[in-house]
């Protein structure tokens, strides 16, 4: 027991709920809830933990993920065009 109590940090969110954080893949809203959140305020960094690990959790994982950090890829994208990164592609 005193094992499992010290993996408990105030910091740390527990069962996060994004039901109400408008994650939609096209017109499917997706809602459920995160185990556990492990933040890391110092790397700036989110570890996501998942109890029951199945493909539609991890899918789900990978979808708050991306919503997230929506941001960070969209101005990554531009930097990429507006730099001319992709012109030895096209």
């Amino acid at each position: 027991m005193n094992q499992k109590a010290q993996s408990f940090k105030v910091s740390d969110i527990h069962e996060f709920s994004f039901k109400f954080e408008a994650v939609f893949v096209g017109k499917a809203h997706l809602n459920g809830k995160i185990d556990k959140m492990i933040i890391d305020k110092t790397n700036k960094t989110i570890t996501i933990v998942l109890i029951k690990v199945t493909l539609k959790v991890l899918f789900v994982s990978l979808c708050v993920f991306l919503y997230l950090n929506r941001h960070l890829i969209v101005k990554t994208l531009i930097f990429v065009v507006k730099s001319g990164c992709l012109n030895s592609f096209i």
